[in-house]
């Protein structure tokens, strides 16, 4: 199965669909957690595609 390519504010914007809220940020990188104690990280280096995997 092939994913596409998303770029960070696409996937911001699912992150936050999905119940995640921005925690803090450091540097080009922005840390998301969710209520049930999920945490991710979506680094933030404008909008470029980020890599699958």
């Amino acid at each position: 199965m092939n994913l596409p390519s998303l770029n960070a504010k696409q996937i911001i914007s699912v992150l936050l669909k999905k119940g995640f809220f921005q925690v803090r940020q450091s540097g080009s990188h922005i840390i998301f957690r969710h209520a049930d104690g999920r945490r991710t990280t979506v680094p933030f280096h404008g909008s470029q595609d980020l890599e699958r995997g």
